[in-house]
C-alpha cells in the first residue's frame, strides 16, 4: 500500500482481468494537505459530506472474492482527483473550479486561490496514482490479453451546484459509458438485469463516461471500461454520513451486478 492509494488483490495473480477504480471513497486530507483549502473545519466537514463517495470501497468489494483487483484512492478527492485530466485545458470540470486540483467547492465557494500553485499536488499524488493504475492495467493485459475496468462511483439525490446535468429527477443507478472503451453487450446485460429487478437506472445520465488510464485511453481496445454510480440517498443518510439498513441489500445488488460483469469478461472471446 502506497501512501496515498491501496492495491487490493494482485494483478499478478488475479483470476480475472477486472479492476474495480473506486476513486473518491475517501474523506482524509493527513498532515500538511489539510491546509491547502481555505475552509474552517466545520465547512470542510461539510464540503467532505457533499463530495465524498461514501462506502464505495465497500459497496464494490466483493469483486477482490471473485479473484479481480481493486484500486483504491486513500485520500479524498480535495487533495486531487485522480478521474480528470492533469491539464485544465483538457478538462471540462475545470471551468467549475473542479479540475485535477479542486480550486472551488461544490456549492461555488472559494476552496483554494485561483493562484494557488496545483503543480506540488500533482506531482506527488496524480502522478504516481496515474503511473501505478497503468501498471496494474499493464499487467492485466500482459497476462489476459485484455482488461475491464469497472469505475465505481456513487452521487447525491440532489445535484450539487458544479455538476453539469441539474435534473433532480435522478435514477438509482447510472451506468457511464466511453464509445470506445465499452462494450455495448454488457451495458446491455447490466441494464436487462437492473429493469428485471425493478431498478431505476439510465446510462450516461446523470453522470457520463467512464474512468481509463491516460496511457490507454482512445488508443488500445484491450483496455474496456464501465463505470457504476449509485444514487446515496438508497444506502445511506446523506445529512449524517451514515449507512442506513438498506445498505447490505444494496451492497447484495451491487455484488451481483460485478459478477454479471465478471461472468462476462470470462466468457467473452477474445
Amino acid at each position: 500500500m502506497a501512501e496515498h492509494f491501496e492495491i487490493i488483490g494482485s494483478p499478478e495473480y488475479a483470476d480475472t482481468a477486472i479492476l474495480a477504480h473506486v476513486p473518491h471513497s475517501s474523506k482524509a486530507m493527513p498532515g500538511m494537505l489539510r491546509w491547502t483549502v481555505n475552509l474552517d473545519d466545520g465547512e470542510l466537514a461539510e464540503e467532505l459530506l457533499r463530495v465524498t463517495d461514501h462506502f464505495t470501497d465497500d459497496l464494490f468489494d466483493s469483486l477482490t472474492y471473485v479473484g479481480g483487483v481493486m484500486f483504491v484512492n486513500r485520500l479524498s478527492r480535495l487533495v486531487i482527483d485522480p478521474e480528470r485530466f492533469r491539464n485544465d485545458e483538457d478538462e471540462v470540470m475545470s471551468k467549475q473550479g473542479a479540475g485535477a486540483v479542486y480550486l472551488s467547492t461544490s456549492n461555488g465557494g472559494k476552496l483554494r486561490d485561483a493562484d494557488f500553485d496545483r503543480e506540488e499536488l500533482l506531482t506527488s499524488y496524480f502522478d504516481p496514482y496515474a503511473e501505478a493504475i497503468s501498471g496494474a492495467t499493464s499487467v492485466l493485459l500482459e497476462r489476459f490479453e485484455h482488461c475491464l475496468i469497472i469505475d465505481c462511483h456513487s452521487f447525491p439525490s440532489v445535484p450539487l451546484s458544479w455538476e453539469l446535468d441539474q435534473d433532480r429527477n435522478r435514477p438509482e443507478i447510472c451506468i457511464g459509458t466511453d464509445e470506445f472503451h465499452t462494450p455495448s453487450e454488457l451495458v446491455g446485460t447490466l441494464m436487462n438485469h437492473m429493469k428485471s429487478n425493478g431498478v431505476e437506472a439510465e446510462v450516461n445520465r446523470p453522470f457520463r463516461g467512464t474512468y481509463v488510464p491516460g496511457d490507454y485511453y482512445k488508443t488500445d481496445p484491450r483496455v474496456q471500461s464501465l463505470m457504476i454510480e449509485v444514487r446515496r440517498d438508497i444506502y445511506m443518510d446523506e445529512l449524517t454520513g451514515k449507512p442506513t439498513p438498506a445498505f447490505p441489500a444494496v451492497k447484495d445488488f451491487i455484488t451481483a451486478l460485478l459478477e454479471f460483469a465478471g461472468v462476462w469478461a470470462l466468457s467473452t472471446v477474445r
